[in-house]
């Protein structure tokens, strides 16, 4: 008869070496866990429904440093022009005209226009979507012209919807990618 012998035993695992290996994975298991936090908090405040917040018709918003009003929302499907042809909104599109006042509350080098048109289910439509051409006005844009504090500009934007969702537009949004507060939503007043 033989004997089997059996293969020579593994040298027992020192308690440095285990530890360390424990070590690690508890790390490993604690980066994971603060980047699934992080993400989920700005998920949470960058996305949905409830991360805009409407305001009264008429009321003014603080935004972007700036105090910001909705003067006017009006929807066409010709842009009159300065000079030359006016400007047609395409087949199963309409324009929607903003008209609104930013009065700067804090000296910055550039000023930020940005807006954006809130229609229903959070549906948003930037100005200038769909590359337009739109045609020559004489009405003025915001521009980074305007910062000195205290001073009202006035000045339009114009967005391009589809005709379906013209009739449920919101008011316009004033995004600020530096905060997680709320979005404010300007509405015309009544």
């Amino acid at each position: 008869m033989t004997a089997v012998l059996d293969p020579a035993p593994s040298p027992p695992q020192r308690p440095a070496e285990r530890r360390r290996a424990w070590l690690l994975t508890a790390v490993v298991g604690l980066v994971v866990l603060v980047y699934l936090t992080g993400w989920s908090v700005y998920s949470l405040a960058h996305t949905g429904d409830d991360r805009y917040r409407a305001l009264p018709p008429g009321a003014p918003a603080t935004a972007l440093d700036a105090e910001w009003r909705l003067l006017s929302l009006v929807r066409t499907d010709r842009l009159t022009a300065s000079s030359g042809d006016p400007g047609f909104a395409d087949a199963g599109s309409t324009f929607v005209v903003a008209e609104l006042e930013r009065t700067p509350t804090a000296a910055v080098e550039f000023a930020f226009c940005t807006t954006a048109l809130l229609g229903p289910g959070g549906r948003v439509w930037e100005p200038g979507d769909l590359g337009l051409d739109l045609p020559s006005r004489d009405t003025p844009r915001c521009g980074s012209e305007d910062r000195e504090v205290g001073r009202t500009y006035a000045f339009e934007v114009i967005y391009l919807v589809p005709t379906a969702f013209a009739d449920q537009v919101v008011g316009v949004a004033l995004p600020d990618g530096a905060t997680a507060a709320r979005t404010p939503v300007l509405r015309p007043p009544a």
